[in-house]
């Protein structure tokens, strides 16, 4: 979570600013974007648009209409698949025009450059900022008689390279490099968590003593801007725990990712919504409803506190 940044106050005079000053909703999507906890100095991060939502007040409708405005304007791009956002110009707002080559802030760019995921956006900014920033894509030497190197031997020649650089730098012998004009991916190092049954990250979040769901998880941001009452969480989560505690049931890597994805996409069919965008249960949810009567006081989603 980023504790400050930095917002031009050319922003209001500029011409996206002028173009906007009929839409409010965009102006506050605009300079959420530029300041939210998420955002990067890069300008690609991660942004669900119920984050936008909930946290400017604008609800779904308005966000997604504010964030329209702002890709209509040029102002940034969004993946609707991987849910995120480009903010063409931050990195010029949040680090600089241009950097020198010796500018140790360059070191730190080319870092938070190979952070950025691999997806459409990476290299729209490789593509726009390799000049300004002298955005490096790292190869490393593959000798046809060598096996593969591992995820983790490619990561820590990676850091050496940059380490051998910033010593060349201070040395003074730095030589400018020209970016290649077609990016090349480098491995990054990720720690590969295996496919586990919902019991059993149950039973792990138990014995961490932590909430399988806990408080601060974005569902809650979600269900609160579509004005999606906690009953219909608590009945949507005792479903999803029967439907994926079957012996036969999938399994998956992060469960709080895809329980997130359950509830937006109502994979469990408790609720529906009327005409009044008013939610009612559906048979199953009044099923669960019984249910959970029934039930232990442990089976319920864990209530915010």
């Amino acid at each position: 979570m980023r504790n400050y940044a930095k917002v031009s106050a050319k922003f209001w005079v500029g011409a996206t600013g002028k173009q906007l000053r009929s839409d409010s909703g965009a102006q506050l999507v605009a300079l959420y974007l530029m300041t939210c906890p998420n955002s990067e100095m890069t300008g690609v991060f991660h942004c669900p648009l119920y984050y936008i939502a909930h946290e400017t007040g604008l609800g779904l409708e308005g966000a997604s209409k504010g964030l329209q405005r702002l890709i209509q304007e040029g102002f940034c791009s969004f993946d609707d698949n991987t849910e995120t956002v480009f903010v063409h110009q931050m990195a010029r707002y949040q680090i600089a025009d241009e950097l020198q080559h010796s500018d140790k802030q360059v070191k730190g760019v080319q870092k938070a450059f190979a952070t950025i995921a691999k997806g459409p956006f990476r290299q729209a900014f490789f593509d726009r900022y390799k000049t300004a920033f002298h955005l490096e894509i790292i190869r490393l030497p593959e000798g046809p008689s060598k096996p593969p190197a591992s995820q983790e031997q490619e990561q820590e020649q990676f850091q050496d390279h940059l380490q051998e650089k910033e010593h060349e730098q201070g040395n003074g012998a730095a030589q400018p490099l020209s970016p290649p004009e077609i990016l090349i991916e480098s491995k990054k190092p990720t720690t590969a968590r295996q496919e586990i049954s919902l019991p059993a990250y149950l039973a792990e979040c138990k014995q961490s003593g932590v909430n399988a769901i806990p408080d601060t998880d974005p569902v809650f941001a979600y269900a609160e801007s579509i004005g999606l009452g906690s009953e219909f969480l608590s009945l949507h989560w005792l479903e999803f725990k029967n439907r994926y505690s079957l012996p036969d049931a999938k399994k998956y890597k992060d469960w709080r990712v895809v329980f997130g994805k359950s509830v937006r996409g109502n994979w469990c069919k408790v609720w529906y919504a009327n005409a009044d965008g008013l939610y009612s249960l559906t048979t199953t949810g009044l099923q669960a409803r019984t249910l959970q009567k029934k039930s232990a006081a442990g089976t319920a989603l864990p209530a915010q506190h």
